[in-house]
């Protein structure tokens, strides 16, 4: 009797230690929702990467203060390219100075829709990453 008691403990003891990892902070996102970072086909900037050098041209706005302080640099903002196109989250991940960032954050939320990345011909969401440069030009 002692010893089925004891087998009985040890088999409850494991099968509570089995339920307890399978839930260990694992969290499951459904493939529809996946951000990639390896694809068939990369997004394009509607026209192309001139057409976006021509928009971040036209569009920056070189903050005063960095003008004054004479910084310059590039800043790498990462966000993810939508399924529609649409731009979501811009982040730094490389800073050069926080009204540097603002400003690549704020170019970058104004550009219009990109063509998706694509997976077998699927549009999905994709991590992308892009320089934006900041460099005062010499007169």
């Amino acid at each position: 009797m002692y010893k089925a008691f004891i087998l009985l403990f040890f088999a409850f003891a494991y099968s509570i230690s089995i339920k307890a990892q399978s839930s260990a902070g694992i969290v499951v996102i459904p493939p529809n929702d996946s951000v990639y970072s390896v694809v068939d086909s990369m997004p394009r900037f509607p026209g192309g990467n001139d057409q976006f050098t021509l928009f971040i041209a036209k569009n920056i706005r070189y903050p005063l203060s960095c003008r004054l302080r004479g910084i310059q640099g590039r800043v790498f903002v990462q966000m993810i390219i939508e399924k529609d196109g649409s731009i979501l989250n811009p982040i730094v991940i490389r800073s050069v100075d926080k009204d540097l960032d603002l400003e690549a954050i704020r170019v970058i939320k104004t550009s219009p829709k990109w063509a998706p990345a694509l997976v077998a011909g699927t549009p999905v969401r994709m991590y992308y990453t892009i320089p934006i440069s900041f460099y005062m030009s010499v007169r």
